[in-house]
């Protein structure tokens, strides 16, 4: 457990595999960052989740926020964004037609020579706009990121008190 303490607050890390680090301390802000690989409930305490949770409840003005990336529909994360009362999704605009488009999979085009490796073919890989047909390489995606946004594809209720925000690889500006 490392504590930094600073001019207007503190600061507290802790790992899930350690019980005791959540007890006896009031959360506010609780930030859990890749829940899928938490560890589950033992003989002896319930799983690191639920026990960091109930930390929060002194404050009826907190925030949680769980981070993941997902491994199993059953996982942490999943079942978090099952429950969200709102889900968003981040669009950019296609920098051919102006669109708004989301990143999805089947439009990542890969170059079909069979003497190719997965490296080279990783490389010229690029993305097909799924409204206008129009090319996405790697050198559009920084301008497309930042003129994205985050836009409501579910919601469950009037009330949006859980949302969630799912993000797939491809947004990534490393991949």
């Amino acid at each position: 457990q490392l504590e930094l303490q600073f001019r207007d607050m503190y600061l507290v890390l802790a790992g899930s595999n350690s019980p005791s680090s959540l007890a006896s301390r009031p959360i506010k802000y609780l930030f859990l960052d890749e829940v899928d690989k938490y560890p589950g409930a033992s003989n002896r305490e319930a799983d690191p989740i639920s026990l960091a949770r109930e930390r929060t409840k002194t404050f009826p003005n907190r925030k949680i926020f769980q981070t993941s990336t997902p491994t199993l529909k059953s996982g942490h994360i999943w079942s978090a964004l099952e429950s969200c009362d709102v889900v968003k999704h981040y669009f950019v605009p296609c920098p051919h037609c102006g669109e708004e488009i989301e990143f999805i999979m089947q439009h990542l085009k890969f170059p079909g020579e069979e003497d190719m490796s997965y490296a080279d073919r990783a490389e010229l890989a690029v993305y097909k706009c799924q409204k206008c047909g129009g090319i996405i390489e790697d050198r559009h995606k920084p301008g497309m990121l930042r003129g994205g946004r985050w836009k409501i594809v579910e919601t469950n209720t009037k009330y949006a008190r859980k949302i969630g925000y799912w993000i797939n690889t491809l947004y990534s500006p490393f991949v």
